[in-house]
């Protein structure tokens, strides 16, 4: 995502470059036409423009950030820096990844920001999102994600991905007994299926950590003690009155006082 912040800010920083990329992408037959959007930094609904864009226009932005390395004008080396970045397969795949994955949460997040939206309406959509990583999460998701980047590699004429120098860890050259073997991938595709795969569970454990805390429960049963009609009460209901001390013929018929 830095990447894709870097070449926005990059091409939108001056009218004259947003107006070459404008052309350029308008002469380009593989440019779809979509803007170059930001990436907020607050805003969680503006990455996947942002990643659409780079993705729609991916030949369009490497041609305009090379016109922008070749001249004299201020950050012409990170232009070039950030052409030759886009130019390896790898940065192509990890920008959809992004794309794939922020998509669905950003859609959450839109959803969870309604105003009027209840603790159980947004807990079923944490539920929602989460089952949707998980579908990603799968050998036929990440070979379509990667099918679809070597289609790009050869069209574009980008560098295909390729496994980095194997590196002894200290585990490994001081030999520990018993210790297991260091993993050395077989392909690029195996190491990228693992970081794929990780980044997915990450993400997955840190929304079940943040909507998932401790005394939501509770929280969800007192709300539905507000929201229901006291004749739609159940033992639970009441229990998680009494455990507060609530006196539940008082909380009735201030309930019914409420307009439905």
């Amino acid at each position: 995502m830095e990447w894709t912040r870097d070449v926005a800010v990059m091409i939108r920083r001056s009218p004259h470059r947003r107006a070459r990329f404008d052309v350029i992408a308008e002469e380009h037959p593989e440019a779809a036409g979509t803007n170059l959007q930001p990436v907020c930094a607050t805003r969680w609904t503006m990455r996947t423009p942002a990643t659409t864009g780079i993705l729609d226009n991916y030949p369009a932005v490497i041609e305009t950030l090379d016109e922008i390395g070749a001249s004299t004008a201020d950050g012409a080396a990170a232009a070039a820096g950030l052409a030759g970045k886009l130019r390896k397969g790898s940065t192509y795949l990890g920008i959809q990844i992004c794309r794939d994955i922020f998509s669905p949460c950003e859609l959450a997040s839109t959803k969870l920001q309604k105003p009027g939206i209840t603790v159980s309406e947004g807990l079923e959509i944490i539920d929602l999102l989460i089952n949707r990583l998980k579908d990603l999460r799968t050998d036929e998701e990440f070979n379509r994600l990667w099918s679809k980047m070597e289609e790009k590699v050869e069209k574009f004429g980008l560098k295909e991905p390729e496994l980095g120098r194997y590196r002894r860890t200290a585990r490994s050259r001081d030999r520990i007994q018993n210790a297991a073997a260091d993993h050395e991938f077989a392909t690029a595709k195996d190491k990228y299926r693992k970081d794929y795969f990780e980044v997915l569970d990450k993400i997955v454990m840190e929304i079940n950590e943040r909507f998932h805390q401790e005394g939501i429960d509770t929280y969800q049963k007192l709300e539905r003690c507000i929201l229901r009609h006291p004749d739609e009460w159940d033992d639970e209901i009441k229990s998680t009155l009494a455990r507060f001390s609530i006196d539940a013929d008082q909380l009735e018929r201030e309930i019914l006082l409420f307009p439905r």
